[in-house]
């Protein structure tokens, strides 16, 4: 994938954070990445669904690549969102991070303008936090092919890990006041569910 000329990064590696309490990063919770083993993410220098489909999914790397794996996978999730490349984020290449995915869905009466301001507070807040080397929001591509499995947006942060297993990062991180602030205001008044991804990386893994 690292060698499609749409694709400015690639970050993959297993989940780490499942099973009751999520491994202690989320206390009261149960099963939070609904039993999915690893994660990819990949960022990709394309303006609309049709570039993504020309640039991405049709080139030869892909579909080659496509024909090796997809029989060795049990259930995907993916999800595509489009944002403003000259606001996003990619942390360096050498850097250890906890990459922290977070899928959502809204509640029926979800406003346009709630969700907008959702997404407006996240990236005015998050990037300035403590330990977040870089993020990632928006509300899902819907493809043909549906598999979103019915969530509605994403947010991918990306915390710099310094604990050798990336709980106290992701602790640190829900527990930030300004973060707590937006939850409350903008996020639970619209949220119905969510599920979550955690890989950690280490230098010089991208």
């Amino acid at each position: 994938m690292r060698d499609i000329p749409s694709v400015l990064s690639v970050s993959e590696a297993r989940t780490f954070t499942g099973g009751q309490d999520g491994g202690g990063a989320y206390p009261g919770e149960h099963d939070v990445n609904r039993g999915f083993h690893s994660a990819i993410e990949l960022i990709m220098d394309c303006e609309s669904p049709e570039q993504v489909q020309e640039r991405y999914m049709s080139h030869a790397f892909h579909t080659a690549a496509a024909d090796k794996i997809d029989p060795l996978i049990e259930a995907a999730w993916p999800m595509d969102w489009l944002e403003e490349r000259s606001t996003l984020l990619v942390p360096p290449a050498t850097s250890s991070f906890v990459k922290h995915i977070v899928y959502f869905k809204w509640t029926d009466d979800a406003t346009p303008a709630q969700r907008g301001d959702l997404l407006a507070a996240w990236k005015q807040t998050i990037p300035t936090m403590p330990g977040v080397l870089a993020m990632s929001c928006g509300e899902a591509v819907r493809w043909e092919r549906g598999e979103q499995r019915g969530y509605d947006c994403c947010i991918s942060v990306d915390l710099d890990l310094k604990s050798p297993d990336g709980i106290q990062e992701l602790h640190d991180y829900h527990s930030n006041e300004d973060f707590l602030k937006v939850a409350k205001a903008h996020l639970r008044p619209i949220r119905k569910d969510f599920a979550v991804l955690d890989c950690a990386f280490h230098s010089g893994g991208l």
